[in-house]
């Protein structure tokens, strides 16, 4: 696995500083807007720490199909960047299109619009993990089910809240603003209001088995 890990000047930088930097990274290695949706998430959520902690690493691996993945951990929190992962599978578009409720002219747009929001996504776990959560969210989340099990993944709490978290950044972001996103009507300790409004039907019917 071919791997980076972002080390930052060793000189002290103003957290405004090292949110850009790390906003910088993001867009350079994966892509316009990434950054900007790291900002928003920062703003949306001032206080989660996790979000400012999580380390940065770079990984090229062609065999993979995810851009993103987060590691919400208290101590070693982190960001992962596939820089080779270009598509997106069916089921992945099936997804967003179905719970976010986006126009196959935005599906057709292709990783371009479609990483940001699976960028926010994983930013929500970071968030999901964070000591400010169950008094923003009010509650925990339980552990995070198995992919292998496709229907109880994509309708567990952890994969909903996180959605409900990637609307609310989406929202308020620069690309959000672009394809007229709207913010979620539903305050966050009300997300799981705001998942029985987005649920996936076809999404399960369609791609129910794990490997498909």
């Amino acid at each position: 696995m071919s791997e980076l890990s972002v080390v930052y000047a060793d000189r002290p930088l103003s957290r405004r500083e090292v949110d850009q930097r790390r906003a910088d990274i993001f867009d350079q290695y994966m892509g316009l807007f990434h950054g900007d949706v790291y900002r928003t998430a920062l703003d949306c959520f001032p206080g989660f720490t996790l979000l400012r902690k999580a380390g940065v690493h770079i990984v090229f691996e062609p065999e993979e199909k995810y851009p993103f993945v987060a590691t919400p951990d208290m101590d070693s929190p982190e960001i992962l960047m596939n820089t080779a992962s270009i598509s997106l599978s069916d089921r992945m578009k099936s997804r967003l299109k179905e719970r976010f409720e986006l126009p196959q002219q935005v599906i057709d747009q292709g990783a371009s619009f479609l990483t940001p929001i699976i960028f926010a996504h994983e930013l929500g776990h970071l968030i999901q993990a964070d000591p400010r959560f169950g008094q923003f969210f009010g509650g925990t989340i339980g552990p995070h089910p198995s992919a292998e099990d496709y229907v109880g993944y994509i309708t567990s709490d952890s994969e909903v809240n996180a959605d409900y978290i990637a609307a609310a950044i989406m929202a308020n972001s620069e690309l959000g603003g672009h394809l007229g996103w709207e913010l979620p009507t539903e305050s966050p300790l009300d997300w799981r209001t705001w998942g029985e409004q987005h649920q996936v039907p076809h999404t399960i019917a369609k791609y129910a088995q794990a490997n498909q």
